[in-house]
């Protein structure tokens, strides 16, 4: 698999989660704590997919997805 899925949230423990099991599934994993960081991380690369907390530190998942 070549999806490239970025996971969005501010407790480490769940972004740890998702992405070990996402990466034994075959995915190409990237992680972020904040809107901002997978703002930035979103202008340099693309990926196919993101699932984003609803209630980050600095905005609203819903927010990111604009």
């Amino acid at each position: 698999m070549n999806e490239n899925i970025l996971v969005v949230d501010d407790d480490a423990q769940v972004r740890k989660t998702l992405s070990s099991i996402l990466s034994e599934e075959g995915y190409s994993v990237e992680t972020a704590e904040n809107g901002k960081k997978a703002t930035e991380m979103s202008e340099k690369s693309r990926f196919d997919m993101a699932l984003i907390d609803i209630k980050l530190p600095d905005m609203e998942g819903t927010e990111l997805l604009q």
